[in-house]
């Protein structure tokens, strides 16, 4: 993957540099978090500082125009961002982070479903002692 800046643009009113680039790339296109941190280490900024708007390709080529911003800190970019765009700039592990926290309680209602099920069985085995006895 190689990816050339072609246009940068420093904005002061909203805090944040605005680019555009070139990606040439082989087989598929480059996923959102690889472009994030290639962009990353050109521009000298923290991955977290960076949103890439689109990734554009046309069909069958390997080269594509990347739109994107650098913002100076994470207020800033928080406040002009859509959540939208800000969801899509949370990756894989820290979606796994959140997904294990959401399962740890679910992990506990399944232990006590297995608990309700001996006691019902339980339930059951009187009533063919009564069977028994008459």
């Amino acid at each position: 993957m190689k990816l050339t800046i072609t246009s940068k643009k420093e904005n002061v009113l909203l805090s944040r540099t605005e680019f555009q680039a070139d990606l040439t790339f082989t087989k598929t296109t480059p996923a959102r978090k690889e472009v994030v941190a290639e962009i990353a280490k050109q521009l000298k900024a923290k991955s977290e500082m960076v949103i890439v708007e689109e990734i554009k390709t046309a069909f069958g080529n390997t080269t594509a125009k990347v739109v994107g911003r650098v913002y100076t800190s994470k207020e800033v970019m928080n406040k002009i961002e859509t959540k939208r765009m800000l969801e899509k700039h949370v990756f894989k592990e820290e979606k796994v982070k959140e997904a294990v926290e959401e399962a740890k309680p679910e992990e506990k209602k399944e232990e006590a479903k297995p608990e309700e099920a001996p006691k019902e069985e339980k339930k059951e085995e009187p009533k063919k002692e009564e069977a028994k006895e008459e």
